[in-house]
């Protein structure tokens, strides 16, 4: 859970506060959902098409325990990091730099990608693939919500409609 606390207090520390009102939400998640819905098809299209995973629809009683691991201990850890640290303390330092904020979202995606090195290369693309949506998520919207809901959106699909974490290697 130490991951989970850490990601809760960079996204209070650094964050602008929360989405507050429906209008809000609304606004952000306007901007943000064609390219939630572009990661996850392209992601997961990608991993099924690579032979990654394959589809393996399921519901599981369980299903709501990992829902709420998967969001606050993965997904708000990892965005507090990458889109909300990482990411826009990059775009701050190249703000003047030509083409800096296409830097700040491809060096979060790549980073991001190679925090997973742990599953392996092809691991490392799909990551890398999904941290860039989660990075336009939040540059198109300006909401860490928004990488969080990509991010989790994207999980969330995946554990839900295929094999899961992958099919053995």
């Amino acid at each position: 859970f130490d991951k989970g606390l850490v990601g809760l207090l960079l996204t209070g520390i650094l964050g602008e506060g929360l989405l507050q009102s429906r209008r809000d939400w609304l606004e952000a998640l306007r901007r943000a959902a064609p390219w939630i819905i572009a990661t996850i098809a392209l992601v997961l299209g990608l991993a099924v098409v690579l032979g990654h995973v394959a589809l393996a629809p399921k519901w599981t009683s369980f299903f709501w325990l990992w829902a709420v691991t998967n969001l606050f201990v993965t997904c708000v850890a990892e965005e507090a990091f990458f889109r909300g640290f990482l990411q826009r303390e990059l775009g701050r330092t190249l703000v003047g730099f030509g083409g800096g904020q296409l830097l700040a979202v491809g060096g979060s995606a790549a980073l991001f990608g190679l925090a997973h090195w742990a599953g392996g290369w092809s691991y490392v693309l799909f990551a890398a693939l999904a941290g860039l949506g989660y990075a336009l998520a939040f540059r198109a919207s300006g909401r860490i919500e928004m990488a969080i809901l990509a991010h989790f959106g994207l999980n969330a699909v995946h554990f839900l409609l295929l094999t899961y974490p992958r099919l053995a290697v």
